[in-house]
């Protein structure tokens, strides 16, 4: 079975990072939490698994932790440059 990744940017005009999604059902858009590494960020869902076409050979994945709550969402706007 093919490897499984989604596309999350954590700022607008950042580059895409691969993420390994587990068993979350991810659709465009859905905030994130993942342990990048300066450490968990609130990032956005902008390619699903659906949508890779080849997932092979990319390495360095990030970590999904878990959906964003508002909590998380309100922790991320605070921090300077959020």
């Amino acid at each position: 079975m093919p490897r499984q990744l989604a596309g999350v940017r954590f700022q607008r005009g950042e580059r895409v990072y691969y993420c390994d999604p587990g068993d979350l059902d991810l659709k465009v858009n859905d905030r994130l939490v993942v342990e990048a590494d300066w450490g968990p960020t609130v990032g956005w869902v902008v390619i699903t698994p659906q949508q890779m076409i080849h997932a092979e050979g990319v390495e360095d994945l990030l970590r999904i932790l878990r959906r964003a709550t508002s909590e998380d969402m309100a922790a991320q706007r605070a921090r300077p440059g959020g």
